[in-house]
Formats: C-alpha cells, sequence, structure tokens
C-alpha cells in the first residue's frame, strides 16, 4: 500500500472531531502524502491507525507537513498507531498529538524504529495532561527527534515507555515529559529499557512544581551473564536527568554505566537516586536533597568498580544518616573505589550496617557483572586504602574488626486464586437480619432462615434475599476500580523478573487509575470520555506489555490473571461510555 503522489491527501479534520484513518496491509506501508485527523473549533482530535503484517512502515519527508491528530484549544489529541508485524519502522516527520491526553502507539516487531521527526502530545490548555508514548521495536530504536509530552498549566507530564528486546536504543535529543506550572506533576514514569543491548540517551526532563512533584526516570540495559557467555550492556548518559520539584526518583541498572552529565533529584522534600552496575564511571553532579538540606539518598550498588572522575560531584541529603547521604555498596571488596582528587563528595559516604564511615559490603552485588552471588554467610574484612579512600574526615584510624554481612533467606510464596474474576483477598458478607416471628389468629408460624453469605471476589455484590444467598457482579465504576485493585494486588505478590518492568506495569496501572477517577469529576461530558479512553489505552498497553513478557519477565499464571482483570476494566469502561454517563 503506498501514498506516494505529493499531491496524495487523506483529511478526515472537522469541527465535530477528527475521523479515523485505518490503513491494513499483507506488505509494505508506505506514506508519501498527508494524513490528518485534526480536531477543529474546540473538538478533539482523531485517530490514525496503519499496520503491515509482512513489511515495514515507512513515513516519507515531507516539507511542512506533520502526520497530525491534534486537537483544538478546547479539545484533546487524539491517536496515532504504527505497527509492524514483521517488518522496520521508520518515521521522518513530526507526528503531531497535541492538545492534551493524546496517545502514540509505535510498535516495530522482528525490526527496528527510527524517527527522526519529533512526537509531541503535549497539553495546551490549563489543567491538561500530557498524552503518552508508547516505542517498541525487537531490533535497534533510533530516536533522533525530540519526545515531548509536557503538561498544559499545572496539569502532568505523559508517560514514556521505550524498549527493545534485543537491539541497542539511542535516544539523540530531549525527552521532555515534565509538568508545568506550580502545581504541575511530572511524568509518572519515563522508562527506556534494552532487554539485552546498550542504552545512550540525552536530557530527560521529569521535574514538577514546587506544589506538585517530580516523577521517575528509569533507565535499565542488558546485564551479563558469565555462565551464559551474555557480555551485558552499557548505559551512557550524555544529558542532564532532571527530576527535581520534589519526590523524584532516578535509577540506572546495568552492566556498565557513565554518567557524563547532571542527575539532579532536588526539591522540598526528598528524592531517591540509584545505580546498580558492575562499573560505573561518573563525570558529573549527582545531586538529591531537600531545600532546607534534609532527606534524600545517593546510592550506588557495585558489583565492581565505581570511579569518581574530577567532574565528578555526589551531593546528597545531610541529616539523620538513616534518612539521607551519599552510600556505596561493594560486591567485590577487592574492587574499591576509585576517586579522583578533585572530586567531591558531600557529605562523607557512610555504612549504617557497621555504623561507620566508608562503603558497606554487599555480596549479593556481583550479579550486576553477571556472578552468582554467594548463598552463605561471608565475613569480610573491608579493605584499607590510601589512594583510592573516599573525603570524609581528616583524622586516621586503624582497625581489625570485621563486617559480617548475612544474605536474606529465599523465600517462596505459593499462591492460589480461583477462577472468578480477581484474585484479591478481601471478603465481603452479608447477613440477613434476626429471625421474625408473626403471629395470626389462626396461630401459624413462620420463620425466614437467616442469611450466611460472603465471597472472596471483591468485584461480586453480596445479596441475601428470602434466605437466599446471590452475587451477582459489581457495575459502573465498581467494577472497574476492584479490577484494578486487583492487579495492584497481583503484582505486589507475583513473581516479576526486574523492578524496571515492574515500575514499568504498576505506572501504567497507576495512570488508567488517575485518568478513571478523573472522568468522574470532569467538567463535560466530553472530556470524561476522552478521560476515559486514556484510560482503556493505559490498559491496553499494560495487557501489550505483560504479553511481551510472559514467561520471560513475568511468571506466565500471573501474566493471565492480571491480564483477564484488565480486560475485565476495559470491559467495565466500554459499558459506562456506551450508557452515555459522565
Amino acid at each position: 500500500m503506498a501514498l506516494r503522489s505529493t499531491c496524495a491527501e487523506i483529511d478526515v479534520s472537522g469541527p465535530l472531531g477528527g475521523g479515523e484513518i485505518t490503513a491494513l496491509a499483507g506488505g509494505t506501508i508506505v506514506v508519501d502524502g498527508v494524513l490528518r485527523a485534526i480536531g477543529q473549533d474546540g473538538s478533539d482530535g482523531g485517530d490514525i491507525t496503519l499496520t503491515a503484517n509482512n513489511g515495514p512502515i515507512q513515513i516519507l519527508p515531507a516539507s511542512n507537513d506533520d502526520i497530525s491528530v491534534a486537537g483544538a484549544q478546547a479539545g484533546f489529541g487524539g491517536s496515532i498507531s504504527l505497527t509492524t508485524i514483521l517488518g522496520d519502522i521508520s518515521v521522518n516527520r513530526r507526528l503531531d498529538l497535541t492538545g492534551g491526553d493524546g496517545s502514540a502507539d509505535l510498535e516495530a516487531n522482528s525490526g527496528t524504529l527510527t524517527c527522526l521527526g519529533d512526537i509531541d502530545t503535549g497539553g495546551d490548555a490549563p489543567d491538561d495532561d500530557a498524552g503518552d508514548i508508547f516505542l517498541f521495536s525487537s531490533g535497534n530504536m533510533s530516536l533522533q527527534g525530540q519526545i515531548l509530552a509536557v503538561s498544559g498549566q499545572n496539569g502532568q507530564g505523559g508517560e514514556i515507555d521505550i524498549e527493545s528486546d534485543s537491539g541497542n536504543i539511542a535516544v539523540g535529543q530531549k525527552i521532555d515529559a515534565h509538568g508545568t506550572g506550580d502545581e504541575g506533576f511530572g511524568s509518572i514514569l519515563a522508562s527506556i529499557v534494552a532487554d539485552k543491548g546498550n542504552v545512550t540517551v540525552a536530557s530527560i526532563d521529569v521535574s514538577g512544581g514546587g506544589q506538585g512533584g517530580a516523577g521517575e526516570i528509569d533507565l535499565s540495559s542488558g546485564i551479563p551473564d558469565v555462565g551464559l557467555g551474555i557480555p551485558g550492556g552499557s548505559i551512557t548518559i550524555n544529558g542532564d536527568q532532571l527530576a527535581d520539584g520534589g519526590g523524584g526518583t532516578f535509577s540506572a541498572v546495568g552492566g556498565v554505566i557513565t554518567v557524563n552529565a547532571q542527575i539532579l533529584a532536588d526539591g522540598p522534600f526528598g528524592g531517591d537516586i540509584s545505580f546498580n552496575g558492575c562499573t560505573v564511571n561518573v563525570n558529573g553532579l549527582v545531586s538529591n536533597q531537600s531545600v532546607p538540606p534534609g532527606l534524600g539518598f545517593n546510592t550506588f550498588t557495585m558489583g565492581g568498580r565505581l570511579t569518581l572522575g574530577a567532574a565528578a560531584h555526589l551531593v546528597a541529603g545531610i541529616g539523620n544518616p538513616k534518612q539521607g547521604g551519599n552510600r556505596i555498596f561493594l560486591g567485590d571488596t577487592t574492587k574499591p573505589p576509585i576517586v579522583n582528587a578533585a572530586a567531591i563528595v558531600t557529605p562523607a559516604v557512610f555504612c549504617s550496617d557497621t555504623n561507620s564511615l566508608g562503603p558497606c559490603l554487599d555480596p549479593t552485588a556481583v550479579r550486576f557483572c553477571g556472578l552468582v552471588p554467594p548463598t552463605t554467610t561471608t565475613t569480610v574484612p573491608l579493605p584499607t586504602t590510601t589512594s583510592t579512600s573516599l573525603p570524609g574526615p581528616t583524622t586516621t584510624s586503624t582497625s581489625t574488626s570485621s563486617t559480617s554481612i548475612t544474605l536474606l533467606p529465599t523465600t517462596t510464596t505459593t499462591s492460589t486464586s480461583s477462577t472468578s474474576s480477581s484474585s484479591s483477598t478481601s471478603t465481603s458478607s452479608s447477613t440477613q437480619p434476626p429471625t421474625t416471628t408473626s403471629t395470626t389468629s389462626s396461630t401459624t408460624t413462620s420463620t425466614v432462615p437467616p442469611c450466611n453469605c460472603s465471597t472472596t471476589d471483591p468485584c461480586l455484590d453480596v445479596q441475601c434475599t428470602s434466605g437466599v444467598c446471590s452475587y451477582p457482579p459489581k457495575t459502573g465504576s465498581a467494577a472497574v476500580t476492584c479490577r484494578l485493585d486487583g492487579i495492584d494486588s497481583e503484582l505486589r505478590s507475583g513473581i516479576i523478573a526486574t523492578p524496571s518492568f515492574e515500575k514499568s506495569l504498576e505506572a501504567k496501572i497507576q495512570g488508567a487509575r488517575l485518568a478513571f477517577q478523573k472522568a468522574a469529576g470532569a467538567a463535560s461530558p466530553n472530556k470524561a470520555k476522552k478521560l476515559r479512553k486514556k484510560a482503556k489505552s493505559q490498559l491496553n498497553k499494560f495487557v501489550k506489555v505483560v504479553g511481551k513478557g510472559r514467561g520471560t519477565k513475568i511468571e506466565a499464571g500471573l501474566a493471565d490473571r492480571v491480564t483477564s482483570l484488565a480486560q475485565g476494566a476495559i470491559g467495565g469502561i466500554d459499558a459506562i461510555i456506551a450508557g452515555g454517563a459522565q
């Protein structure tokens, strides 16, 4: 399928809202013309969906000609979905989903993904939340345009989810998902995960306002496995990572992590910055402190070596050592940190395990180097070194004491679930009022037996009629929220391979819940419908991500249970939309 003429144009824009453009091809899709589904006169943008089953999708360059589903000032952005089953995706133009609450979903299954233009889901009116962006490729991914999901005034930045199964991810321009205004919130999550490859990023911004709060940045590359001969991946940070504004979180997990820019999580209340790797090289400012100084940790968990270069400057909370400070956990005591004389560490590294200055011992950290952690209790004295010691007090002391590290015992969790629509363990019950006896002139006595009804399924109501129990399914909003609660419960107790994957799933459920809750108090039926559609979009993404990770990143039984719950929640939202409720 091809639209090759420079005069080719499909435009379904209109004052009542953008329409739908859908194309399904058995082979290749090439776009060399105009695709627009713009909402005009205050209406919402429409939807563009292109699917190629056995070939690539190519959107060729065109001067000043965006692919657009933008909403008007009072409307919302629409959706753009590009999917290949066996092929690459290349986008050489800007994708415009502005207006707030739009959704960009690009999935190159068994292929690569290349974007040379910007992707923009930003909000443009007060309280507008930015739309979400989901990018996936089986192979390499190259993003050379900006990724923009900035909120309207006092809204929330959109979620950014970028994943590659087996390739490298290179982000050449800024990812901006900050919350605008004093009450603005940064993105729930900006996540970049290369399961078996390398990650290179420019600046990422999920900052928020002083009365709002910052979001979370998660970067993850492949972890080496010595036993299987897998070398692992690297993370290279070439731009500032901004999670400031209060409560922000930054996390990097990979084989080799190199920081060539600033990592900031400052704000009116403490955030969290953590690095988990085999080798970590820091050549910039890592700052995590509340204002005034108090809470905030910078934590380095090293299977191998930490190197602080001349430009390294670690600044953390300076309150109680259990509430803030710089912490280092070493897996290999033969590789103490290397610290350039010009590096600054404030406050000095402190180990709460030993209640003393210096790094802690964590034998399990060798897993980040692809080694199997020891399974027995290990007692190892930390080495004394002069050339590589971290800055601290100028006094000198000698100690022969050793540090004993006891690993947490392995735990096994066994769960039993029913075939009902939720596996939550909460219990509902209903009891008929006490037995009553009525006496007539003929002295006949009638007794109604009491009910003793209960269910462990929170998505069922409990009723007792004439002594008979019944369990009709919940309807309306309760049918949706009970399933979201069930998913949260399952994720908390289930087996998930990596923290980054777990956070990605949790963020989608949180995003769905937030949009669904906002719909109940929306100013108009149109906005309520749009917010419910956004909740559905988050749940559909959740189902897709769970499906891709089933059996590898998430235990198969758990994947099936949460997928069933999510599909039930989607059905509940559809029923509400069909009923016309605000």
